[in-house]
């Protein structure tokens, strides 16, 4: 159902957090990441759907573009803590999965 109303409507916040949450229920996150993007596409800035984009970018292992997102949100709201907490373990995980590709050599 979330789906269909963003087909017909792609900024619709109320479908997309639904979406949200029912991917996060169900461990899939592409179809709602690209509901994100074309949402950020046309409302650039907007910290709230960046974070959870970025928490999604996280869960699905693209820690690149999390901490990308992160670091765009926190240059727009330098004080946003769960920004700068997530960055924080983003750069963890992105450490970790380099010292294991050094390792792997």
């Amino acid at each position: 159902m979330y789906l269909e109303c963003l087909e017909l409507e792609n900024d619709n916040l109320t479908a997309l957090l639904g979406l949200f949450q029912t991917s996060c229920q169900m461990g899939s996150f592409e179809k709602i990441i690209r509901y994100l993007q074309v949402y950020l596409d046309m409302h650039p800035g907007d910290t709230s759907v960046m974070f959870a984009l970025a928490a999604l970018y996280m869960k699905d292992g693209r820690l690149a573009e999390s901490r990308k997102i992160l670091r765009d949100v926190l240059a727009l709201q330098p004080e946003h803590k769960d920004a700068a907490d997530l960055l924080e373990e983003v750069e963890r995980g992105l450490a970790q999965r380099e010292q294991s590709e050094v390792a792997g050599r």
